[in-house]
């Protein structure tokens, strides 16, 4: 059984995904043996009404998520009202958790208004999900050009908030390099697998981290979604290892 942090469902701006379609993901998730997906909707990326986006996302996986697809709405710092949009999310909506692109939505890590944004996401115990990027700026629509999200303002923006849990997604680093080195200090600090590239990274990954903060993203439907069991099948990590990234840590998080 599988728990898959990172996915979306909706029309995605720039291509065409089949999978896009939430009935057909919830029915091919299924088929995988994923039991529970934490979803983001891809109308978030450009549309201005968050509040409906995210209604509709919870709607949208009520009626055709088959019990597997759960929603994580997106909060947007920019915009007026985004503390409405939040509280709504857990308040109203009762979600377990929230996704940020600071890419689409033009704010870096370490902008003013984002203490207060985790301060209340861990007042109402919300986990956050920090999705880097979308797609690689090599294949970019030229005149969409989102840079990807900075992560090294991460750490010291997390620390304040022991008891936060937050998830690094579409990210790109070295596991193993020194600049990794303060993301393994905080230890509320998640990572999924789905944009790890090189022979061994995801098992350097669990070795750098421990098995214990690493969960299973496959960022379908822009990605292939067999990507990410491939990457984790080539890890060969222990039985008892394996089982923490497929389903146990995220069933942590959310129970």
């Amino acid at each position: 059984m599988i728990t898959d942090v990172n996915l979306a469902v909706g029309q995605y701006p720039f291509r065409h995904l089949p999978l896009a379609d939430p009935a057909a993901m919830a029915k091919f998730l299924r088929e995988k043996g994923v039991t529970k997906a934490w979803t983001g909707s891809a109308d978030a990326l450009l549309h201005r009404d968050i509040r409906g986006v995210n209604d509709r996302l919870v709607e949208t996986c009520r009626a055709h998520g088959a019990g597997v697809l759960v929603p994580f709405g997106t909060v947007n710092p920019k915009f007026p009202g985004w503390e409405d949009d939040l509280k709504r999310c857990a308040d109203v909506h009762k979600m377990s958790g929230i996704r940020l692109h600071p890419d689409f939505h033009g704010y870096a890590l370490n902008d003013e208004v984002l203490p207060r944004l985790f301060e209340l996401a861990n007042e109402k115990k919300l986990v956050v999900v920090v999705v880097g990027r979308m797609e690689e700026e090599r294949v970019q629509h030229p005149l969409f050009h989102f840079p990807p999200t900075a992560f090294a303002p991460l750490p010291a923006l997390v620390r304040p908030f022991p008891e936060l849990k937050v998830v690094v997604a579409n990210w790109r680093m070295d596991p193993m390099s020194e600049a990794f080195s303060p993301y393994i200090r905080v230890p509320n600090l998640f990572f999924e697998i789905a944009m790890i590239e090189g022979v061994g990274r995801t098992a350097r990954l669990v070795e750098r981290v421990g098995a214990g903060r690493v969960l299973f993203g496959s960022h379908a439907p822009v990605f292939v979604w067999e990507s990410a069991q491939l990457k984790l099948r080539e890890a060969a990590l222990r039985d008892e290892d394996a089982a923490k990234v497929r389903q146990a840590n995220a069933t942590a998080l959310v129970p």
